[in-house]
């Protein structure tokens, strides 16, 4: 090379090349020690002396073997328990908190009874293996179980991490690798107190099967988007924008429509949604049925609107429809918007997709 074509050359000045250097050993440091500090965090929960377990926890309802195996819940002290709800003749259901370090909300129900959103309420999640239907999280898990015998009740259960008001305690992605993989104890503490509740309310004995596994990795999968909803696109014919989701089990997915979608300048918005509940999982909240206001909440405002029982194919499916709302909704038409978009997605159902309409409810706000 040439003298003058070495100094034509941009040669960058040597604190900037001390800067660079600096700057990539302090990102490894800092990678491997988000890294360590992770296995740290771990380490000490498996070190850590973990606090007992009652012999008898939930009334004898919940298994204190399946208590016994979320460590990182016993870590921090001893555990106490709040029996929030027994199952009785009228009422046959549980609600109830065990705290350690966090609180675990175990509740055990009727299908019929249960709130059609604790099946939506995990953003990702794989199915577990062992159990009839069911999906687990890293802060969750539900499964459904069906009485032995020729009886066609089913039990729904969930097993969450929980807010000190009983929602779910969800994780930011970047959290989730600092927590232990808890998925199938989780699924298997739901499982038994389903059977538990089941065998309470003279279901009979549900055969225990093996304890549920679930893959690993990854322990995140997020929803998948259908490759098509046909029904979803005429039921969103002449509306601004729909999309759609359905889960790992296959059991159930979504149709929403943006009825009044959001303007941007702190404007309201409706949606309505279209929910389906394949197989076992239909007759979900059967009660809203007798009173569609029996699964409202208030932020945002969101109410149920209309419900079908139906048949397609062989394959029994529930259709719930609720719409929801934030701030001040100026759409006088909205609702008869919502009516016909649910028109056009029950005649794609009867008439293009081959299903049999069984029953169906409608209601006003």
């Amino acid at each position: 090379m040439s003298g003058e074509e070495s100094r034509g050359r941009w040669q960058p000045p040597a604190w900037m090349v001390w800067l660079v250097a600096a700057l990539c050993v302090g990102a490894s440091w800092w990678s491997w020690h988000a890294v360590g500090k992770r296995d740290d965090d771990r380490t000490r929960v498996e070190n850590r002396p973990l606090a007992a377990v009652p012999a008898t926890v939930c009334g004898g309802l919940v298994r204190p073997d399946d208590v016994a195996a979320l460590r990182d819940l016993r870590a921090d002290g001893p555990l106490t328990e709040a029996r929030l709800s027994l199952p009785t003749a009228a009422q046959p259901g549980l609600r109830c908190d065990v705290t350690g370090k966090s609180t675990v909300r175990v509740e055990a129900l009727p299908l019929a009874e249960a709130d059609p959103t604790w099946l939506q309420s995990f953003n990702a999640a794989t199915v577990p293996s062992g159990v009839p239907a069911g999906l687990a999280s890293e802060r969750g898990a539900w499964v459904v179980v069906g009485c032995p015998g020729g009886d066609d009740r089913r039990f729904f259960a969930r097993a969450v991490y929980a807010k000190p008001d009983g929602s779910l305690d969800m994780l930011l992605p970047h959290e989730v690798d600092a927590v232990e993989d808890t998925r199938a104890e989780l699924a298997a503490l739901a499982r038994n107190t389903a059977a538990a509740v089941a065998e309470r309310a003279g279901c009979g004995a549900v055969p225990p099967g093996p304890p549920p596994q679930v893959p690993y990795p990854p322990l995140r999968v997020d929803r998948a988007k259908p490759a098509a909803d046909p029904a979803c696109d005429r039921a969103a014919d002449g509306l601004p924008t729909h999309d759609t989701w359905s889960d790992a089990s296959g059991l159930q997915s979504q149709c929403s429509l943006h009825l009044v979608p959001p303007t941007g300048n702190g404007g309201g918005w409706l949606n309505q949604s279209i929910s389906a509940f394949r197989g076992p999982l239909s007759g979900v909240g059967t009660r809203a049925a007798a009173d569609l206001t029996a699964f409202r909440s208030t932020d945002p405002v969101r109410w149920v609107r209309y419900r079908t029982e139906a048949v397609c194919g062989d394959v029994p499916v529930s259709w719930i429809v609720h719409q929801e709302s934030y701030g001040t909704v100026d759409a006088p038409n909205a609702d008869d918007a919502g009516r016909r978009a649910y028109q056009r997605f029950l005649d794609y159902q009867r008439t293009t997709a081959g299903c049999r309409l069984v029953s169906g409810e409608g209601s006003g706000r």
